[in-house]
Formats: C-alpha cells, structure tokens, sequence
C-alpha cells in the first residue's frame, strides 16, 4: 500500500511538471556600440513548449540544441517567441537587440527585463574598459566574477547595470592633460618673460645735493659695483661690458640696474638690440 502511494505522488509531481520550461542561466554581452547579444540557456522537459516575449524585436535570432537547430514561431506583432521541443533537453536561445542601453555621453546605463526570475543566474559581461558603477545600478545578489562580469541569480525585478567607459582613469586623464598644458604654459611664460622690463618696487630718488659719497653709501654691494665700473670709464658703459667685468647673471644685474635709475644714479639707453648705461651727469660733476 505504501508502495503505491509513493508511485502515485511520483506521478502526479512528473504531470505537474509536464510542459514547464526550466531556465537555467542567461548571459548578456554589452558592445561598446550599446548593443546587446543575448543568449538563454533552457533545460526544457520532453515534449514541453517555451514562450517569451520580447520589449524589442529580436535580431540574429536562433534556437538551437546539442543536435542542431530547432523551429520556432515568431510574431513580430506581439513580439512573441514560441519553441516547441519535442525531445526534451537543454534549449539555447541566441539574438541580438539594440536600445537596451542609454548613454548620457559619461555613464551608460543597461535595463533589462527578465523573462525568467526563478531558477535562473543572469550574467552581465560589460564593454572592455569599462568601470562598472554598483551605487547607480539595481542588481539583486550583486558579485563580480571577473572584473567586467557581474552575476546573480534569481532577479525580482527589473535589472539595471550602470558602467563608465574607461573607468576611473578615463576622467583623470583630462584633469592630468590640463594640469600638464598648464604647467607647460607657465613655464614657456617664465622663461620668456624679459627681465629687464620687469618692474621693480618704488625706491626713494636720491637728492643731487647730498653728493657722489652718500649716494655709495645707500647702493647694495651690486649696485655699488656697477658705479664704480661706471666710474672707471668716464661713467658709460654698454650693459653687456658691466655684466662681463661683473661677472653677473642677466636677471639680477637687470634687477639692479632698474633700482639706480629709480634712483636717478644711472640713465638706460637702447642702442640697437643692446642697452647703454650712463651715469647721471650731476654724480659725475661730483667726482
């Protein structure tokens, strides 16, 4: 009596199941393009019809099975697949569809709406380089299998997978191509900028009164330098000459030269491409 109890429940779950579709896993291949290649993999029972319908019309499409490829009926109306198997077995559906994935121009983002959401992993293989972006998208049971793929089971709803071509370094590389175009820019500026038109800070004049001694009293070691060079040669001499007696860089012998004419003490005249230094008439009186 036990015996045939257990026969008829056997039975009755083998009807129950009869003509159910069991799916077993999905994967979808996102193209740098937005476009998506699909592929459902279906254990179907013998004798058993698999439905799905479509939010886009299909291309590419194909079902096929360890032995070959299987009829099916479509209606492009509805949007509807039909696969009858009559053998039973794992069932794999193929297609490609477009507009499953929107772009802003920086983030793009994948929504798909299960056509299984039991028994199922759902796989998400995103373009090459792309950084996927888990706060923005809506992945139940979320785990990465590789550093592109994202896999979970059993979706309750509708999946959204947002992802950035290029990643983190995609965004820093702008930051670090303007930072090194400024920084160029900056430099090419520096080292072109002529120093002897840079202006220096007002200095007091010294008063013709006070005599050529006091007026050496109140130059820096440069600048009483560049006087007694001056003095030495009836009080003029090419730019060129002092910086060579003096042994001074272009910059601070510019630097001091602009403070003596601040100062009234020496007269700057351009001759050609080269400057001549004078001294002031009335220091040279005083000698």
């Amino acid at each position: 009596m036990a015996r045939s109890l257990i026969l008829i429940i056997a039975l009755v779950l083998c009807l129950a199941t009869l003509g159910q579709a069991l799916p077993n896993s999905c994967r979808l291949d996102v193209n740098a393009d937005g476009s998506v290649h699909v592929s459902y993999t279906v254990n179907m029972l013998t004798n058993t019809t698999l439905s799905m319908r479509f939010s886009n019309d299909p291309a590419k499409l194909e079902v096929r099975t360890g032995s070959g490829m299987l009829p099916y009926d479509y209606v492009p109306a509805t949007k509807r697949l039909s696969v009858h198997n009559p053998y039973g077995g794992p069932v794999t559906i193929v297609y490609d569809t477009s507009g499953l994935v929107k772009s802003d121009g920086t983030t793009s983002t994948l929504t798909f709406i299960p056509h299984f959401t039991q028994g199922i992993t759902y796989s998400v293989a995103l373009p090459e380089r792309a950084h996927l972006l888990p706060r923005n998208s809506t992945i139940p049971s979320q785990h990465l299998v590789e550093a592109r793929i994202v896999s979970f089971d059993d979706p309750s709803g509708i999946i959204t997978v947002s992802y950035r071509i290029g990643g983190e370094m995609a965004l820093a590389l702008p930051i670090v191509f303007l930072v090194f175009v400024l920084g160029w820019t900056a430099y090419i500026l520096a080292i072109s900028r002529n120093p002897e038109e840079e202006e220096v800070p007002e200095e007091e004049e010294v008063e013709p009164k006070r005599g050529l001694d006091y007026v050496l009293k109140t130059l820096d070691d440069t600048e009483k330098a560049i006087v007694q060079e001056l003095l030495k040669s009836d009080g003029e001499l090419l730019q060129t000459t002092i910086r060579s007696r003096l042994n001074l860089d272009k910059y601070p012998l510019s630097r001091a030269l602009q403070r003596l004419e601040r100062k009234k003490v020496v007269i700057k005249e351009r001759v050609g491409k080269i400057n001549r230094i004078r001294m002031n008439r009335w220091l040279l009186d005083q000698r």
